[in-house]
């Protein structure tokens, strides 16, 4: 079976920006493609994929100089000081939640920022099937991070006084 995978990159201002070509992969240079990752094949219940979402944003907050953070909490507090730090005037213009969106689609955070890297992670974290139809994909890519700063904002109340 060949695959062929054509991604946009988000830009700043959260357009997508087409690449020049499509990319073609057979199905197990696709797999390989993903790290030989396993992949959840099996849609789980959102309070699981939630979970696994949860930890993979903690996973990829670091400091400036691209250390880890040595517990969950000091990643959470940094990285809410770091949002309002950045995005302040933002919040105040369009609220929290908005402004964290916006901020995420900045790419502030290094995660997942490619169609095909969206659709992998939803397919790995269990909150879509695998082999999702073109209009989920389209679904999935086009809420993104507005599914994303939903899960962080989830974090807000685990937030140390600063």
């Amino acid at each position: 079976m060949r695959l062929w995978i054509l991604d946009t990159v988000t830009g700043r201002n959260g357009q997508g920006l087409p690449c020049s070509s499509a990319v073609h992969y057979s199905t197990d240079e696709a797999n390989h493609q993903n790290n030989n990752k396993r992949i959840n094949t099996m849609k789980l219940h959102h309070s699981k994929y939630k979970k696994n979402y949860r930890a993979y944003i903690l996973d990829h907050i670091t400091d400036e100089d691209d250390n880890p953070f040595k517990t969950e909490q000091e990643r959470i507090d940094y990285l809410f000081d770091r949002f309002e730090s950045e995005y302040g005037w933002s919040i105040d213009r369009v609220g929290y939640f908005k402004a964290l969106e916006e901020w995420l689609a900045g790419l502030a955070i290094p995660f997942a920022c490619y169609n095909s890297e969206i659709i992998d992670l939803a397919i790995e974290m269990g909150s879509i099937d695998e082999n999702p139809s073109d209009q989920l994909c389209e679904r999935v890519v086009d809420g993104y991070f507005r599914f994303m700063a939903n899960i962080i904002y989830g974090f807000k109340d685990e937030r140390t006084a600063s």
